[in-house]
């Protein structure tokens, strides 16, 4: 019974492993600065790569890191152990609509900054989704300003620019997202669901499915773009490469 069964203190990276890429060394590199700030703890990168390399290239995998049974809930975990687990990248449908999440999460929330396995919240927002006939849900703040979806990030498009929800109204930074932004002129600012009705194209993007055209935002519609779809994809497997 360790800490993650125990009270959701685990940290954890999904990602299309292809060997030692960029992408991966992003995933690794934020998942060890969150062990280090979450738990004072310094990961051994080097035999986590060792043990990702006997996997094939182009598999989903689940990284995980789990800390160690404490004697008390709240002291920090000494130790930690690794899983691995190989996933299927799941069924994209062709047309991706998404509803805003009536579950709201505080700008303020630590745990929204960090991959970890306090992912509740998360799976009862998309499991509500998908039982009201959508593929995700958007989450709202506090301030009613967006975040994200339940496990990816959004991009928007108006007049040829760039625009996402800024970190801090409580966005995971994710990796392709990270990618991106090194390659195109990306705007983070304070998107409130009025603008949307603002934004020609939008677009879901997570290290599993790449960059996905967004059809709806429950009642908003957007263009299609799949030759901007596909530019943005050729950019963000460059990393994989």
């Amino acid at each position: 019974m360790d800490n993650n069964i125990q009270y959701s203190q685990g940290l954890f990276e999904t990602f299309i492993y292809n060997g030692d890429t960029p992408s991966l060394e992003r995933h690794l590199k934020r998942l060890n600065n969150s062990s280090r700030e979450l738990f004072n703890i310094e990961l051994d990168l080097d035999n986590i790569k060792t043990t990702l390399n006997q996997y094939p290239k182009n598999t989903v995998l689940k990284l995980l890191i789990a800390y160690d049974e404490t004697k008390i809930f709240y002291e920090k975990p000494k130790t930690y152990k690794v899983y691995i687990k190989k996933r299927e990248k799941g069924h994209l449908p062709e047309i991706v609509n998404l509803r805003i999440s009536p579950y709201k999460r505080h700008s303020k929330d630590i745990t929204i900054y960090h991959k970890t396995t306090n992912y509740l919240l998360n799976t009862l927002a998309k499991r509500q989704a998908k039982e009201t006939g959508f593929f995700d849900a958007i989450f709202l703040n506090e301030k009613e300003h967006i975040q994200e979806c339940t496990s990816s990030n959004l991009l928007l498009v108006k007049d040829d620019k760039y625009y996402s929800p800024s970190v801090e109204s409580g966005m995971l930074l994710g990796i392709t997202l990270q990618t991106l932004k090194e390659q195109i002129n990306i705007y983070f600012l304070p998107i409130e669901v009025k603008d949307l009705k603002d934004f020609e194209k939008a677009f879901i993007l997570n290290s599993v499915i790449g960059v996905k055209s967004v059809n709806a935002i429950e009642d908003i519609n957007f263009k299609v773009d799949k030759d901007l779809e596909n530019y943005l994809n050729i950019c963000v497997q460059k990393e994989n490469l």
